[in-house]
């Protein structure tokens, strides 16, 4: 099995935080790091305040990570009953080590959170430690594993439409086992919903909380809705007045329905970003991985954005147990990073694994968490890909392990 180590985490006030990495560490700001642009005092006069953890090895790391990142990402959680709010991920080669290092900057009201991973992989790990579910089986996947954008935002919304109604005969006292909506009732909230960024459903959470999305051309044709009939959302129902168009949910739009409406939380974006062109300042970043994680109690559900030109967007979704959601995250970072000195595509796991122990020794009040992921890989039947011994479906294709 893998284990994490549990990252050094430092507190710094706001108002010296240039003054450490600049004044103190000698570091110049640049591009993809959080604090570039950032309008404060930078000259040294902190060292008394801060001296002990200044000497740490870990800290001068980390700072020399946020300071010239060689990748960032960009993590906003929200949506359900929690609060927006981000992070920032800064990737880069891990000194002595064939490992890429993670430094984590969150922030307070007062201070800068900062959180030193010797691995990527580790922070990865810990995320969704924290935050994925571990349901027993894999559920299934009622959107097809590739669809256009804007048919993927009238499933959200479907699925919106299910709690949507479920509140209001709830509040109506209208028992019913079969919730429905008009059809110019459903095309007038989507619409609605979309330009109110109200994170507590589930449309517009995805709107929000995942970062970049704004750079994506989106054109809601009523030709994708579509989509909401062929895979069973929604189904026109049989009723005496053939003006009303009323519309049911089908097994897809309950099942779905139901699952968020009794066990959706929060959500979680990715934005990750490599370097390419000039270096330092006039470095600039692409991305390299657009992605939106919504946990509930039956799967993780993980969707793909992919550009296909013109500013277009495909997303790819699948529902994921905690350990195939450990995987893939692995297997986006890991592509995306390749560029990077010190992340060579021909260390493996015990390469790894061996030189992030050598790293670790002598490290002080070291924490190593074990966790359930195994390093050595099967190969699926069906498709041909790789996945993890321990994994029950294939992340790929989702077919049943043999």
């Amino acid at each position: 099995m893998d284990s994490f180590k549990l990252p050094m985490t430092f507190e710094i006030k706001k108002t010296d935080i240039l003054r450490l990495l600049i004044g103190e560490l000698k570091h110049t700001i640049q591009e993809g790091s959080f604090f570039k642009g950032l309008n404060a005092p930078a000259e040294a006069g902190v060292s008394s305040q801060y001296g002990e953890i200044m000497e740490s090895l870990e800290l001068k790391r980390a700072a020399a990570l946020i300071a010239a990142p060689e990748a960032y990402a960009v993590l906003r959680s929200g949506g359900g009953s929690m609060p927006l709010e981000e992070l920032w991920i800064h990737l880069g080669s891990a000194e002595n080590t064939l490992a890429t290092a993670a430094a984590v900057v969150t922030e307070t009201q007062e201070n800068f959170m900062i959180q030193y991973y010797e691995r990527y992989q580790d922070f990865i790990l810990s995320w969704c430690q924290a935050f994925a579910t571990d349901p027993e089986e894999t559920a299934p996947n009622y959107i097809p594993p590739k669809v256009e954008l804007e048919a993927f935002l009238f499933v959200l919304h479907s699925i919106d439409a299910f709690r949507r109604a479920t509140f209001r005969n709830l509040l109506d006292y209208a028992l019913t086992e079969a919730p429905a909506i008009t059809f110019s009732e459903f095309t007038s909230t989507m619409g609605d919903a979309i330009r109110s960024g109200d994170i507590r459903w589930l449309l517009p959470a995805f709107m929000v909380v995942t970062p970049g999305l704004h750079e994506v051309n989106i054109d809601l044709k009523p030709s994708y809705a579509s989509i909401l009939t062929d895979k069973s959302f929604l189904v026109h129902a049989q009723t005496d007045k053939p003006d009303n168009d009323v519309l049911v949910f089908g097994e897809a739009g309950r099942v779905m329905g139901v699952e968020f409406y009794r066990t959706w939380l929060q959500c979680f974006g990715f934005d990750l970003k490599v370097k390419e062109g000039s270096k330092g300042n006039d470095a600039r970043f692409k991305t390299a991985g657009r992605l939106f994680v919504a946990p509930t109690a039956l799967a993780n559900h993980l969707v793909s954005l992919e550009m296909t030109g013109n500013g277009r967007a495909m997303v790819n979704h699948q529902a994921y147990m905690k350990e195939q959601l450990v995987h893939k995250l692995n297997e986006v970072f890991e592509a995306a990073l390749k560029g990077i000195p010190g992340e060579t595509a021909q260390a493996g796991p015990e390469a790894s694994a061996e030189a992030s122990a050598e790293s670790n020794a002598g490290a002080a009040k070291s924490t190593v968490v074990e966790t359930k992921v195994k390093t050595k890989l099967k190969f699926c039947g069906q498709c041909g890909k790789p996945f993890a011994e321990a994994a029950l479906f294939c992340i790929h294709c989702g077919a049943k392990r043999v």
